[in-house]
């Protein structure tokens, strides 16, 4: 059996991310633990715990407020990417050139169905169309029947 590829979604990528980013903040030096820890109103051992992959439930709340307060987003901090940046960006492009195509294709296909099943109606009013016709020469043809048997 082969190793197993790690998510990037998973705690250890996050906590250093999240160190990352808090040592980037600062120009000609970093925020400290305490200092973001105190900004966001946690522990230092918050911090630490997220840093090192030991909080047990990052909680989407928390999340946000690390995100906000380190100029980045959640999708950063979980998936290693940013949505604004370029190749983001690019594959959101493909993305919904992709659901665009699907789209039209889907449309299409409806199209076409829907075609098909105006034609399969008018194809049934004529067929009542032509069962009325039946329906009122049989009934005349019983009006004259009951009015030669008097």
């Amino acid at each position: 059996m082969g190793t197993s590829k790690k998510s990037s979604m998973d705690k250890a990528a996050i906590g250093e991310r999240i160190r990352q980013k808090r040592e980037e903040l600062r120009p000609g030096g970093r925020i400290s633990q305490d200092e973001m820890a105190a900004a966001l109103g946690l522990c230092r051992n918050s911090i630490v715990n997220l840093e090192n992959a030991r909080n047990k439930n990052l909680n989407i709340d928390t999340l946000e407020k690390v995100a906000e307060f380190l100029l980045t987003t959640e999708e950063y901090l979980l998936f290693g990417h940013d949505p604004l940046d370029g190749d983001a960006l690019l594959r959101q492009d493909d993305f919904r050139a992709r659901l665009e195509e699907q789209r039209l294709r889907l449309v299409g296909e409806y199209e076409g169905r829907i075609a098909e099943l105006q034609n399969e109606v008018e194809h049934l009013r004529k067929l009542v169309e032509a069962d009325e016709d039946h329906i009122r020469t049989l009934k005349q043809i019983n009006l004259r029947l009951g009015n030669e048997s008097t």
